[in-house]
């Protein structure tokens, strides 16, 4: 069983699940000899500095971003060493940041939230800035790269008009097949009241995961948040289904699988509670469940839905059948955990646990989850610094 200092939640989820079947597949990949590895790679930078990290599949490429007073190097990891591949020498209105990298590591995307930017090839190359919109005007916005599909075909980016987050944002892709930027007819943000903000793509592009969201009536609120997710797919529109519930729920997208078929994300209900002093404003949440939809499906499926008060999803494999993310209860007990199809959540404390596999760190986190379902890649603390860490798993899918 768990200790206290990590795993002691397994009165929240089904220990069937947790501990039973995963755990067995787990000690048979430790009989067969398949106990993993460890690898942890010094960031080009000393300290804990402010940077995105992205991995390519097998975690052989990496981009990284260092800022220091508004001087951003964008680096590029491969051969086994660090190079810098782009740098901005004037004093930034915006922070760098590294959005994506492609599976085979050769192409890289980073923006400054302006203009998004692509390397591949020893070239930087800038995107468009401009679009015409459904009345045929030409558009110069914010544009904010938020993530590349796994080929390095296409870019999905969120056209702003404003700061405030999804206030008027346009939902945009560019495909180097035309190189255009290219908004997604979804809804008009100007009229819905709505913004449309991109999340991810599947690994050909051809699948885009939108929120929308606004402020508005939900529940007993009068304003609360009020999002939906929207699927993308080659040119049409799915509504991803709410999941059966006593309240309405907000729902957020995180991840598409590399294939396409599967989409991860959050829900949660807004709603204001009850006090004796009948104050009429405030609002507090439900407890967010993480929820799983696959084509084709008419239902949603939770995968994890009471007393974490704080769940993260990072990544999804390529079928879809490996979640990896990071659930907290109120106590802070919880950790990165592992979602597998048809046999439910591991906590990675317990896995490594299992293998007898010592990661050499103070702390982790992991951010991506290899299309085998084999690789998890984030960072790791040692002291006061921070490392690139990929851990190596057996398969334990059924």
């Amino acid at each position: 069983m768990p200790d206290e200092s990590g795993m002691n939640i397994t009165n929240h989820i089904s220990a069937s699940l947790v501990f039973g079947t995963l755990l067995v597949a787990t000690q048979a990949a430790l009989a067969e000899g398949g106990v993993g590895s460890v690898q942890l790679i010094e960031l080009p930078t000393d300290r804990r500095d402010f940077g995105s990290l992205v991995f390519s599949d097998d975690g052989s490429s990496m981009g990284y971003v260092t800022d220091y007073s508004g001087q951003p190097k964008v680096h590029l990891y491969r051969d086994q060493a660090w190079r810098v591949v782009y740098q901005d020498l004037g004093i930034q209105l915006y922070s760098h940041f590294v959005q994506g990298i492609s599976d085979d590591g050769s192409t890289l995307l980073f923006t400054d939230l302006e203009q998004s930017y692509l390397y591949r090839d020893g070239f930087v190359s800038r995107l468009p800035r401009t679009w015409l919109n459904d009345e045929g005007l030409q558009f110069a916005q914010l544009l904010q790269a938020v993530s590349l599909s796994g080929d390095g075909s296409t870019v999905s980016i969120i056209g702003k008009t404003s700061s405030v987050p999804y206030d008027d944002d346009r939902p945009l892709i560019w495909n180097s097949s035309n190189e255009e930027l290219v908004e997604l007819d979804i809804g008009n943000p100007a009229e819905d009241d709505f913004g449309y903000r991109v999340v991810d793509l599947s690994g050909n592009g051809r699948v885009v995961a939108v929120n929308a969201a606004e402020t508005g009536p939900i529940n007993n609120l009068r304003n609360g948040p009020t999002a939906k997710v929207y699927l993308w797919v080659a040119g049409n529109i799915i509504q991803i289904p709410q999941p059966a519930h006593d309240l309405e729920l907000s729902m957020w997208a995180y991840a598409v699988s590399g294939d396409g078929d599967t989409v991860v994300g959050l829900a949660n209900a807004p709603y204001r509670d009850d006090n004796s002093f009948g104050l009429p404003y405030g609002h507090v949440n439900s407890a967010p469940a993480a929820w799983v939809w696959r084509s084709g499906q008419a239902e949603v499926e939770i995968i994890i839905q009471e007393k974490f008060e704080n769940i993260y999803i990072a990544d999804i494999n390529e079928d879809g059948k490996v979640i990896l993310g990071q659930a907290y209860d109120s106590n802070q007990n919880g950790g990165n955990f592992l979602w597998f199809d048809g046999q439910g959540v591991l906590f990675t404390d317990q896995l490594f646990d299992t293998l007898h596999l010592d990661l050499g760190v103070d702390d982790y986190s992991f951010t991506k989850i290899s299309n085998d379902g084999t690789r998890l890649m984030g960072y790791g603390y040692i002291d006061d610094q921070a490392f690139a860490l990929i851990v190596t798993i057996p398969d334990l899918t059924p």
